[in-house]
């Protein structure tokens, strides 16, 4: 039996075929936003799947999914480079993430850098799709690699992708509450708990 949400576990990349999985996922449709959203998912798997949730990474996803709403991407770009430390080891500690080994740690700061590529691709030089589309295929690999369960990407389909990113709409507060519980286990919802 599958997973009840749509998910897969490995198996995702067709082939070890990046055009295959695009066209699969149907990636080139879905906005900016969209793909945002699933990296932000993917985070959190990643974070489940590593037992990661500390208050201070639960404050991180908050911000992250932030992104979606944002009317102002470049402040939002702004903050997260103050909130986010370049390296690992700050990184590591900024976010009490030293109970963990240091190979888990640069696997999970990958990831994040991965979001941060899709959230700022076609943010400065104009849309060019694979700018987002190619930093979201690493994070689908990546997580296949490592078994974590990957989201239904189904649902974002419904956030089409525009050639102007300022016509790229906002995620829906409808499809934020579709997503959460189905991608991420309720994660989100800890998160907001713990942060009051």
């Amino acid at each position: 039996m599958g997973d009840p949400y749509g998910r897969k576990k490995t198996g995702q990349i067709v082939n070890g075929n990046m055009k295959n999985t695009m066209r699969q996922y149907k990636i080139a449709e879905i906005s900016i936003r969209g793909r945002m959203g699933y990296t932000i998912t993917c985070f959190e798997q990643t974070i489940i799947f590593y037992k990661a949730q500390t208050p201070q990474i639960c404050k991180l996803i908050s911000f992250l999914w932030s992104y979606t709403l944002s009317t102002r991407l470049d402040l939002w770009d702004e903050q997260f480079r103050q909130t986010v430390p370049g390296n690992i080891k700050d990184f590591s500690e900024r976010f009490c993430l030293q109970f963990m080994d240091d190979k888990t740690c640069v696997f999970i700061f990958g990831i994040l850098e991965d979001v941060y590529e899709v959230a700022t691709g076609n943010l400065y030089g104009g849309y060019v799709s694979s700018y987002t589309e190619t930093p979201l295929i690493h994070i689908i690999e990546k997580l296949s690699v490592k078994n974590i369960i990957l989201p239904a990407m189904a649902p974002l389909v419904i956030s089409k992708a525009s050639k102007n990113m300022d016509g790229d709409d906002l995620l829906p507060k409808v499809l934020l509450k579709i997503m959460e519980p189905s991608y991420s286990k309720g994660l989100f919802s800890q998160c907001l708990q713990i942060l009051g």
